[in-house]
């Protein structure tokens, strides 16, 4: 079986990272795989630059296009770059780049401006069946990734909170809606190209496929919950002193780890909600040191405990050592399609501190393997991380490690779309 996976980068950012793994996962249990990019940075021979060759012509006309619309997106986007994708400029993949034998063509995350809402609607009419991992909300939002408090997506998106001059509203009346909204727009595209788009969703977990399934585009579409795998070679819980003297972190004090790509810059991985929390801790107990990753500079605000900061970290040997020097791993998100340090940590056996909301309700399990929080609640937080601290290590390390045996481990969730991808292939 040929599978031909879509995602605007090889390595860089979360989703990559997980469709990566999926992949190599998939060829390793014997079917051919291959990855079509935007961006390449990694050297794997199986992974290709899928662009449409243009004309110095078509070169400035998109180039003019683009700036444009990143004019019109900073005049709508009010600080908070990145959480917002049109997908409306002539698409840059190139079609023909899809192998003659692919028999299933998998999308994941086909931002910046990789693939347009009109070319997805293309894709379906090569005749191979889709399928599509929700790496975040925005396949069925007009074009926020994740939709915070906002729920008009299960009925029409317009009046975007997202969006300057816009508040945000649970649902929307259509007609408060200007016909000039952003966010109205993208969903009216993609209403007009995805209509009975034949695809099927897989869903990290739980949380993300009933949001899909609530959703006005596709809540009709059949959605698989499966977990992204992990290397649980790489993976593995090490000796903590060990792992501490190799990143030369201190090797007595309790050690809070939080981290993730913009970790304290971007405000859906809940930095600022984690700082009370450590604030509160620190009234009873200000022993601890925090270890942050993610992030190149350390946070203005002032922090209550010792605190160091690792910077970007691209490597996932030196990322399993992070996380099993760590006592407990802290994942404050607001939303999380799935919580994939979470998942990470779990399988270094460090227990993870997280809300009981969104997809890290698949992850943590309360009081067995972590603690999941009131959400969004500093205060909980913060008793979470005294009770995760307050328990012998050699009770909870193991029982960390075996969630992610039992859920988490590549070849069980890669076998998982293999059978999916059988039974669409026979339909």
């Amino acid at each position: 079986m040929n599978i031909t996976h879509l995602n605007a980068t090889d390595l860089s950012g979360g989703a990559a990272r997980a469709a990566y793994r999926l992949h190599r996962s998939l060829a390793e249990l014997g079917l051919r795989s291959r990855m079509l990019v935007h961006y390449k940075s990694g050297d794997d021979p199986s992974i290709h630059i899928a662009l449409r060759q243009r004309s110095p012509l078509d070169k400035l006309i998109y180039r003019w296009r683009k700036d444009r619309l990143d004019r019109e997106m900073w005049r709508y986007v009010a600080k908070r770059p990145g959480l917002f994708s049109a997908q409306t400029l002539p698409n840059l993949f190139d079609l023909a780049a899809i192998p003659a034998d692919t028999d299933i063509i998998h999308l994941h995350w086909i931002c910046g401006e990789f693939i347009s809402i009109e070319a997805v609607g293309r894709l379906a009419k090569l005749g191979k069946p889709l399928v599509w991992t929700l790496h975040d909300m925005w396949p069925f939002t007009g074009g926020c990734h994740y939709s915070d408090d906002c729920n008009a997506y299960t009925i029409n998106c317009g009046a975007c909170p997202h969006l300057l001059g816009q508040d945000p509203r649970g649902f929307v009346n259509p007609e408060d809606i200007n016909d000039d909204d952003l966010s109205l727009h993208v969903f009216a595209q993609k209403q007009k190209h995805w209509q009975n788009l034949p695809v099927t969703f897989v869903a990290p977990s739980q949380w993300v496929g009933d949001c899909v399934k609530q959703s006005r585009l596709f809540r009709h579409a059949r959605v698989e919950v499966i977990h992204h795998g992990l290397d649980l070679d790489t993976f593995q819980p090490h000796a903590p002193a060990a792992a501490r003297q190799m990143l030369g972190l201190p090797v007595e004090p309790k050690l809070i780890v939080f981290g993730a790509m913009n970790s304290t810059a971007d405000p859906r991985k809940g930095f600022q909600l984690l700082l009370p929390a450590l604030q509160q801790l620190a009234q009873h107990d200000n022993s601890a040191e925090l270890v942050i990753f993610g992030s190149n500079e350390a946070p203005e605000a002032e922090l209550p405990f010792k605190t160091h900061v690792l910077g970007a970290i691209n490597d996932d040997a030196k990322l399993s050592q992070i996380y099993a020097a760590a006592d407990v791993m802290v994942v404050p998100s607001l939303q999380e399609t799935f919580g994939q340090t979470a998942a990470e940590a779990l399988a270094c056996g460090t227990s993870v501190v997280a809300f009981a909301a969104t997809g890290l309700k698949d992850v943590v399990d309360h009081r067995v393997n972590g603690y999941l929080a009131r959400p969004f609640d500093p205060f909980d937080l913060a008793a979470g991380m005294a009770w995760v601290l307050a328990q012998p290590a050699a009770a909870l390390r193991p029982v960390a490690r075996a969630k992610a045996v039992h859920a988490f481990n590549q070849t069980h969730c890669a076998q998982r779309h293999i059978d999916l991808y059988r039974i669409m292939s026979n339909e």
